[in-house]
């Protein structure tokens, strides 16, 4: 991407590289957590009926491996930003702060659709896709001002965007998001959270008549 985009179509935002990859592990994180929690209760027929352990152990288990294998590549990409493209700082303090937002969207989302996916067993597909074309949705590989004037507010005020857009600017832009775009990213992932739990609370009781 970082050729075809930074190389080729020579997206004029400086220092691209940084700009794909402090958007786009993100993005990686969130929807292999989600997708890959579709299959968190309905591959585990055996151990839900085992074990008295809370289902959405197996479910934020998942998530956890995710998160940790997230965290190492971007403590890797991070270093490697600091040292070749832009010089270390206290814009650095603020990745948790912009991160947990993620986090918090991430576990709900993935608590969501796994008891959701016990009934409907295309969830996991039909999430696939979707997410597949929403990528291109959230200004990752480009810049919203780059699109059209009638869709530049979609692409820059739609939920996922405002989720990956703080994490962008406190590594790219060096500096702190605007309140307002912080809070926004916060309620959506605090949202989705009470979403998630929701759901364990309304199936986690149905779902062995439906394993």
């Amino acid at each position: 991407m970082s050729f075809a985009f930074g190389l080729v179509l020579a997206m004029p935002i400086h220092n691209y590289i940084v700009y794909l990859a402090s958007g786009l592990l993100p993005w990686a994180f969130m929807a292999t957590s989600v997708v890959g929690s579709t299959s968190s209760l309905t591959t585990r027929v055996h151990e839900l009926n085992a074990s008295t352990v809370a289902t959405y152990v197996y479910v934020i288990s998942d998530v956890t491996i995710e998160f940790l294998s997230f965290l190492i590549a971007y403590a890797v990409f991070l270093v490697i930003a600091v040292t070749v493209f832009q010089p270390v700082g206290w814009y650095l303090l603020y990745v948790p702060l912009a991160m947990l937002p993620i986090v918090l969207f991430t576990i709900g989302a993935s608590l969501f659709f796994s008891y959701y996916s016990v009934h409907y067993r295309d969830l996991q597909h039909l999430l696939s896709v979707t997410l597949s074309v929403a990528f291109w949705a959230v200004p990752i590989v480009y810049h919203w001002s780059a699109a059209p004037l009638f869709l530049q507010d979609l692409l820059r005020y739609n939920p996922l965007a405002l989720l990956i857009g703080p994490l962008q600017i406190v590594v790219h832009g060096r500096s702190l998001p605007s309140l307002d775009f912080l809070v926004a990213s916060y309620a959506i992932g605090i949202v989705m959270l009470i979403m998630g739990l929701d759901a364990y609370k309304r199936l986690n009781r149905q779902i062995v008549y439906f394993l």
